[in-house]
């Protein structure tokens, strides 16, 4: 199989999706595993430099009692709306651990849900940029599949919560202001808010789907979860920012788009854009 992989990764990425797409009923099932997960890492997927695939070691978990105890009072506290006093243990937690990729995701998840509309794009933004780092701590951890993929399905669970209601916040006080009681200028302004904010909400969709296949993809035993979960990112962000912006609109971002479409089909033949894509 090394000698499989060795020459499915001498193939260009153009050749390698001819044979993922075109000639599946030519390899075996293994053989597939390693053809999807060498595709799911290339650069022209992510639109990043792909990770290197790490050695087996053995898993060991780091966290002490006390780190341990943080992360359950983080959960806890944030699960019951007290982002603030969450905030104040995610900090305590990455002070005793600061590769806690946990304590790092829940600070900058609970700190974008503080504050006012005016400074959420940048609350937004920072939970954008660090989804690379958050993701990165999972991939140094050397966790076994079945630990990874289950702290993977916990940010893809939470991020997906978080961005879905930011958005109906967000179309919600633009709906507030969409009528004649305020100004053309105020409605031009909350819109133009809008739109940017929801930009920034479906571009953690991609980042997510493109940094799960740069650091996971080439691991064989995770390539379907990392299909699926990548593939559901992706088209999460379509569905948002298909929701949102109008034909004109769409003119602007539709070259972006249509090459995240390209990729979910390359996985997902069936898949169907939202109309007007």
């Amino acid at each position: 199989m090394y000698e499989f992989r060795a020459e499915m990764a001498g193939l260009s990425t153009e050749d390698l999706i001819l044979v993922y797409t075109d000639q599946k009923n030519l390899y075996s099932e293994d053989e597939l595993l390693v053809i999807e997960s060498e595709l799911l890492s290339r650069t022209e997927i992510t639109g990043k430099k792909p990770y290197p695939l790490k050695p087996k070691t053995v898993f060991k978990a780091a966290s002490s009692n006390k780190v341990a105890n943080l992360l359950r009072a983080i959960r806890r506290t944030g699960e019951d709306g007290d982002y603030r006093e969450a905030v104040m243990y995610c900090r305590q937690a990455i002070a005793a651990d600061p590769n806690s990729w946990e304590a790092i995701f829940y600070l900058a998840y609970y700190d974008t849900l503080q504050g006012s509309f005016s400074d959420l794009h940048d609350r937004v933004e920072k939970m954008y940029h660090k989804i690379h780092t958050i993701l990165h701590l999972v991939w140094e951890s050397n966790m076994d599949a079945a630990a990874t993929k289950s702290a993977l399905r916990e940010l893809d669970v939470k991020l997906r919560v978080l961005t879905d209601g930011l958005y109906h916040y967000c179309a919600a006080k633009h709906n507030q202001y969409n009528n004649p009681l305020h100004t053309t200028a105020v409605r031009t302004r909350v819109y133009q808010e809008t739109q940017l904010q929801i930009s920034n909400l479906y571009s953690i969709a991609f980042e997510f789907g493109d940094c799960l296949c740069q650091m996971f993809g080439n691991r064989v035993e995770l390539a379907p979860f990392i299909r699926d979960t990548a593939c559901a990112a992706w088209s999460y962000g379509i569905e948002m920012q298909s929701r949102w912006v109008n034909g004109f609109e769409k003119m602007y971002v539709a070259e972006l788009i249509q090459q995240y479409i390209e990729k979910i089909k390359i996985f997902k033949p069936d898949y169907l854009p939202p109309r007007g894509y």
